[in-house]
């Protein structure tokens, strides 16, 4: 498809239905708002993904989360945040 908005709304569709990103989007989600330790997402992966490296995972997680306009990440809190 060549509309952009309508590209990313099936990536952003898509990243949802991946495990990783849609538990840790919930925990983001439940924080009302407030942001999600870094940390916190850290354990996340680990749980789910205990033989990767989690730094490895947060960093492809974060960067296709931004992509498609669904978390960002505010480096001075290391919390991150809902875009919605």
């Amino acid at each position: 498809e060549q509309d952009p908005l309508l590209r990313r709304a099936i990536l952003r569709e898509a990243c949802l239905n991946l495990p990783i990103v849609a538990s840790i989007y919930e925990l983001v989600k439940g924080t009302q708002g407030e942001g999600l330790e870094k940390s916190i997402a850290l354990e996340q992966i680990v749980m789910m993904l205990p033989f990767e490296d989690p730094d490895v995972q947060f960093e492809a997680l974060l960067k296709w989360c931004r992509h498609v306009n669904l978390m960002s990440y505010d480096a001075a809190s290391s919390c991150l945040y809902a875009e919605d």
